[in-house]
């Protein structure tokens, strides 16, 4: 069969070298006849509510006399690679024109075209059982344009534009386990931009912030699971400015505050318990112990000191009494290493950006 199929390829290219006497070009046996409309630059117009504008073109590809048909063989005798190779100035063999790749028991895993051994125009890829897995598109082996990526059962996983290897446009995800959209996101030219929104694999809506720059910068909120608000307030170059509040799960009022980049301002801060009562905002909230020669120490200070709140910073590398301190509180927790953190009386062994963030709300 072997011998058949390479016969047939020699009879087709054979055909396909006479037609360049007439302006046709060489096309590799699985590609499509038909062209999409191009743009004055070579690349390829798309109508994608994506965003993107161009993506970039598959090129045209004409068999040269030199170039060399390679095929892969899987061990089981089944196609594994198979498209043209040509040596290039360095006289090294690259990769050129159409190429096409199967899985091991002869479903097709991917297809997509080269220049001169790079990745180039559009690129599609399937799942083992035959559905399609995601289409992309190249430019000199970055991507750039608009891409999608579906689950094995059909439905979109994620759908976005790169410009020049850079995220741009709006990116969109869905959950892997459901059809719920997961986030919806802002790019320019990589940089984070305008609103983002995450939503809960229940569909109730996580957060919605905006950034200008890469920076928060505006309005953003936050969300329990069960849909009560846990956060609002705006940002002002990635910092707290103006005014927050944070609620309990229940609904109860937790904290309101006003912010100047960043810091709590003086007398504009109020705190209750959970059943109503009112604190002082001048407590202190949080000790951390740890040593400076520790950069998870240098993170879990920073984080806390950004939270606004009055927090103490215990060396246990300087002081014999601070070290007992951390000993006492590590005890309780099973905690060999720095930093350990305790807020508002719960205590956190090493840097927990997470658990930081929710228990310094």
């Amino acid at each position: 069969m072997r011998f058949v199929w390479l016969g047939l390829l020699v009879a087709l290219f054979s055909f396909a070298a006479c037609g360049e006497e007439d302006g046709e070009e060489t096309k590799m046996p699985w590609e499509k006849s038909s062209e999409p409309e191009k743009s004055e630059g070579g690349d390829t117009k798309t109508s994608s509510k994506s965003g993107a504008k161009t993506n970039a073109a598959t090129p045209e590809f004409t068999k040269k006399d030199t170039d060399e048909l390679r095929e892969e063989k899987w061990g089981n005798g089944q196609n594994k690679a198979q498209g043209y190779v040509r040596r290039d100035a360095s006289d090294n063999y690259v990769r050129v024109g159409p190429w096409k790749f199967w899985y091991r028991k002869g479903a097709v895993k991917e297809s997509g075209s080269y220049v001169d051994g790079k990745k180039q125009g559009r690129w599609e890829s399937w799942h083992s059982n035959g559905q399609k897995e995601s289409e992309r598109h190249y430019k000199a082996d970055q991507e750039h344009g608009s891409f999608s990526v579906w689950k094995k059962s059909g439905q979109l996983r994620e759908t976005g534009v790169h410009k020049d290897g850079q995220k741009d446009g709006v990116w969109k995800r869905w959950y892997k386990s459901n059809a719920q959209q997961e986030y919806e996101r802002n790019y320019a030219s990589g940089a984070k931009t305008g609103r983002w929104i995450e939503w809960r694999k229940n569909g109730q809506k996580k957060s919605e912030i905006n950034y200008a720059n890469d920076l928060r910068n505006g309005e953003a909120s936050t969300w329990f699971k069960s849909g009560q608000r846990e956060s609002q307030g705006t940002y002002k170059n990635d910092m707290k400015h103006g005014k927050w509040i944070t609620w309990y799960r229940k609904g109860q009022k937790k904290m309101e505050a006003e912010f100047n980049l960043g810091e709590k301002v003086p007398g504009k801060i109020k705190e209750w318990t959970s059943k109503g009562k009112e604190l002082d905002p001048e407590r202190v909230r949080a000790y951390i112990y740890g040593r400076d020669s520790c950069p998870w120490t240098k993170k879990a200070v920073n984080a806390v000191k950004e939270s606004g709140i009055n927090y103490v910073y215990r060396r246990t590398d300087k002081s014999q009494k601070n070290y007992e301190k951390y000993r006492k509180a590590a005890r309780k927790i099973r905690c060999n290493s720095v930093p350990l953190t305790t807020i508002d009386g719960k205590s956190f062994c090493g840097f927990h950006p997470q658990k930081y963030a929710r228990a310094l709300k």
